[in-house]
């Protein structure tokens, strides 16, 4: 308990009250601005914010994310967008000091190199792709992911300067809890872990000093990974819980083979050079030729520490960290079955952040206005893009509240209709051909966004059931594709029910014996 005490009281005087009052008066700022309107917008989207929190959290548990049932618990009872948007953005507050701390003291930034330098990493940790995709479409999950962020920041903090036992231990836990939060925030501390030693061998450290703390970071992440795994498989056993045979399941890693490591170094580099470089209407022509000079002064900046470097053994060291650099941005790609998808890509901001570090450390001031100004331009652009998709998430959720309305009324007017009748939802609503056909909708197009690549009105099946639940303050005991077969119909009433035309043909919803069908989609199951 003493200890404790005195872990918080040395944070207390650590902290740069100016520093920590600027960046949080930016990053919120520019947050709710930016993000605002999805925020306000309280509707559903994907696997996306709903009522039904708390049963996520033994499926993430399946997954290998065990601490993320601690935060549906709580907003649970805190269960909107603007609540765990502010929690979120608060969250990328912190982180942005942590990081901005960490670079300011191994370089003697000044107050005014420190300002900029926290504008230039708010503006990278609110507009990158990840987190943009968090606030469209994954906002349940948003507050894990930016406490993952925030957790594997502070991991790197409390050991960068110096490294005793206490710090190490303390290290370790911010870094397990990290990976139990999001497993892909692993990418940021390694990342932060590796500018550090290279930032030591610039500053003239000696290889062998620099190689001792490496090993020091590598054995805290291995630890942390160790733990993480350890209470994973606790917690499995005790919810009597099997890890699915998933992309984003830890348990994919008993599974990988040298072959595979191998391929993954392959894959790694190009899943990112596609985060940074790939065309999109995300990544338009400005971002993409920002992203190629970042890179160019990364390059040059490595090239100079080359040259200065003294030794051999500190250039080989040199040369193997900035491969592990790059690596380190995907590294999560090593159990997840070569898929990266934009959740697991914050870390390549990073890119942006170093760049900006080398120009603040020996740019020209000329050149630190332009590269402002480009991110500005940039930030502004991220901004548009997600609110533009924003707008037209909110327009297929009205359409989709449009089309349920329309069926709860079919279902409402069969006569002897009680709302304890069981309801039998033949495809759901992201099978209908009726809605697909009238939904002309762009948003289907904007497949490099996660959660936006099915073709699907607003959200997957389960939500879509999760709101129909309560649609209009009533519930409704809905059965889908997955529990029918489990129902008790003839032989003659499941004919019947293949018979039946979709929606919106009078016989589309049919009361058949004691339940009511509502028929979306001939395409994709039938009753046998």
């Amino acid at each position: 308990m003493l200890y404790t005490l005195n872990i918080f009281n040395s944070i207390k005087n650590n902290v740069d009250n100016e520093l920590l009052k600027f960046i949080l008066i930016l990053t919120l700022s520019v947050g709710f601005i930016s993000y605002g309107f999805g925020y306000y917008n309280l509707g559903f989207s994907h696997d996306s914010l709903h009522i039904y929190l708390k049963g996520l959290g033994l499926g993430q548990l399946s997954i290998g994310r065990p601490f993320t049932s601690f935060i549906y618990d709580f907003f649970e009872n805190y269960n909107n967008k603007f609540i765990m948007g502010g929690a979120s953005l608060l969250f990328i507050s912190f982180s942005v000091y942590t990081t901005v701390k960490i670079f300011s003291i191994l370089l003697c930034f000044d107050k005014r190199q420190q300002k900029l330098l926290s504008v230039v990493i708010s503006l990278l940790y609110l507009f990158n792709i990840a987190f943009i995709s968090l606030n469209a479409t994954y906002s349940f999950q948003i507050c894990c992911d930016t406490l993952a962020l925030l957790t594997a920041t502070i991991a790197v903090y409390v050991v960068f300067n110096k490294q005793d036992y206490k710090k190490i231990c303390l290290s370790i836990i911010f870094c397990t809890i990290s990976i139990g939060l999001y497993q892909a925030y692993i990418n940021v501390f390694l990342a932060l872990f590796i500018c550090i030693l290279i930032i030591k061998l610039y500053l003239g450290d000696y290889y062998s000093t620099v190689l001792r703390t490496g090993i020091i970071y590598f054995l805290i992440v291995l630890t942390a990974s160790i733990l993480y795994f350890v209470i994973w498989k606790y917690l499995m056993l005790k919810h009597n819980l099997t890890a699915p045979n998933s992309y984003n399941s830890p348990s994919n890693i008993g599974y990988t083979s040298f072959e595979d490591l191998v391929n993954w170094i392959f894959v790694s580099v190009k899943n990112t050079s596609d985060t940074l470089f790939k065309t999109n209407s995300f990544n338009i022509k400005h971002m993409r030729l920002f992203n190629i000079m970042c890179l160019i002064i990364i390059i040059v900046g490595a090239v100079k520490v080359l040259i200065t470097s003294r030794g051999i053994f500190n250039k080989l060291l040199l040369i193997l960290l900035f491969s592990l650099f790059i690596l380190s941005l995907n590294i999560t790609n090593i159990v997840s079955k070569d898929v990266f998808h934009n959740l697991m890509a914050f870390a390549v901001c990073l890119v942006n952040g170093v760049a900006f570090v080398i120009l603040l450390k020996n740019g020209k001031r000329i050149v630190i206005n332009m590269f402002l100004i480009w991110l500005a331009v940039i930030s502004f652009h991220c901004c548009n893009f997600y609110n533009t998709v924003s707008m037209m998430k909110v327009m297929e959720l009205e359409a989709t509240y449009s089309h349920f309305s329309r069926i709860l009324q079919r279902i409402e007017s069969i006569p002897d209709f009680n709302r304890n009748i069981d309801i039998i939802l033949m495809e759901p609503l992201e099978r209908s051909e009726y809605f697909n056909q009238n939904t002309n909708s762009i948003f289907f197009k904007k497949k490099h966004i996660t959660g936006c690549a099915q073709n699907v009105a607003a959200t997957y099946a389960p939500q879509l059931f999760a709101d129909f639940y309560g649609l209009g303050l009533k519930i409704y005991p809905i059965n889908d594709s997955d529990s029918i077969k489990s129902l008790d119909l003839t032989n003659d009433q499941i004919a019947l029910i293949n018979s039946l035309s979709p929606y919106p043909a009078l016989d589309s919803v049919k009361r058949v014996g004691k339940y009511i069908v509502v028929k979306n989609s001939n395409t994709l199951y039938n009753l046998n």
